[in-house]
């Protein structure tokens, strides 16, 4: 043991003692000898024990490599859009693109009858499929009253309007007014006539008195044929208003 200890200590110039397993200095031998006895010097301490985990490259080369790889990937494809681009540029420029407007479709014009001339009937001569019974009963209850004396408007507005004024019947618009006031207009023979007004007015009244005679009762129609003698005067001026 002692030769073990000699071997493992040497003395420096300035008379300390030197273990050779860890290189450390001692000022006394006794030191040293239980530094080497106990053990507690490094340098018995196998290589084995000593933990080592040296860092392993392994792989991230590789990796850095594949990161390399794709991005030169991506550049290469950005480089290819990029002339892309200029390409299109180039040809921009020589053959410059015209925006041409979107047509424009105009509205379709609704679809109307065409306006062909309308042969008139000749004045007392009307399509009269409107007037019916039923018709002339509501109007008598229309100007019904305590003494009856309004039936005369049935002749001198209402059949006006329903047979000669009404806009689904235009063959009947057979009468009109003429330039001078005391003269009215009416059809025959497929040409305008002048007549006195009273004349006209007159004729009317003979002929529609005669169709309603034909669809009510005797006795009504002789309350109308009295509103209208009693009521006569009155009765021109209601029929020329109506017809303005």
């Amino acid at each position: 043991m002692e030769n073990a200890t000699q071997s493992s200590e040497t003395l420096n110039l300035g008379g300390q003692l030197t273990c050779n397993l860890c290189h450390r200095q001692f000022k006394r031998k006794r030191y040293l000898t239980y530094h080497l006895q106990k053990k507690v010097c490094l340098g018995h301490l196998p290589l084995t024990t000593v933990p080592v985990n040296p860092i392993s490259f392994q792989g991230t080369e590789s990796e850095t490599l594949k990161l390399m790889i794709e991005y030169k990937k991506h550049e290469i494809e950005l480089a290819k859009l990029q002339l892309e681009l200029e390409k299109t540029k180039a040809i921009t420029k020589k053959y410059p693109i015209k925006l041409i407007p979107k047509p424009i479709t105009p509205p379709v014009p609704p679809i109307s009858r065409p306006n062909l001339s309308i042969r008139l009937h000749n004045f007392g001569e009307e399509n009269c499929i409107m007037l019916t019974d039923g018709i002339i009963i509501n109007l008598i209850e229309k100007y019904s009253d305590e003494n009856n004396m309004n039936f005369y408007r049935i002749l001198s507005y209402d059949l006006l309007k329903l047979v000669h004024l009404n806009q689904d019947y235009p063959e009947n618009h057979n009468i009109r007014q003429g330039d001078n006031t005391d003269e009215l207009l009416v059809v025959h023979e497929s040409q305008w006539v002048s007549y006195y007004y009273l004349t006209v007015i007159r004729e009317y009244l003979r002929g529609y008195l005669f169709r309603i005679r034909q669809l009510i009762d005797q006795k009504s129609f002789e309350q109308i044929e009295t509103s209208v003698v009693d009521n006569l005067e009155q009765l021109y001026q209601d029929f020329l208003s109506t017809l303005s």
